[in-house]
């Protein structure tokens, strides 16, 4: 147990270190990797069914991140805000039907230009793999 600590806390201290070399690495890696190939697979796994101890597992990764980031706020308020994002996601997805980038119509996320406004000029629809590429400056 002793041993697991510390390797965790000197990889840790590895990471923040070599921040710029993983960039740079991960920068690499995203574009030698097969677009159609990670589309194809996303596509299979999301279609599994799940087993009960993944199912379990999310619930109570669920629960940790409500206990954590929820403090002060009352369920009922995460519950309705919530609802609200998910409604104008389906909004956003119907209207505008594929990825701003590629064009793919699969796992497709929003992207905020900026967090203050939940409007649709605010909003860009990319699918998971460019919203990806977004972030990491690719």
């Amino acid at each position: 147990m002793e041993d697991k600590e510390k390797w965790k806390i000197y990889r840790k201290k590895w990471r923040d270190k070599n921040q710029e070399r993983i960039k740079a690495y991960n920068k690499e890696y995203n574009k030698t990797r097969d677009k159609e190939k990670i589309k194809a697979y996303q596509k299979e796994y999301n279609q599994k069914p799940k087993t009960e101890e993944q199912k379990e597992r999310y619930r109570k990764y669920q629960n940790e991140y409500h206990k954590k980031y929820q403090k002060g706020r009352g369920r009922e308020k995460y519950l309705l805000r919530s609802l609200a994002q998910r409604k104008f996601r389906k909004q956003i997805i119907s209207k505008r039907k594929k990825c701003e980038e590629c064009g793919s119509m699969e796992n497709l996320e929003l992207h905020h230009k900026n967090y203050e406004e939940n409007i649709e000029e605010n909003v860009i629809l990319l699918c998971k793999v460019c919203h990806k590429r977004v972030h990491n400056n690719i």
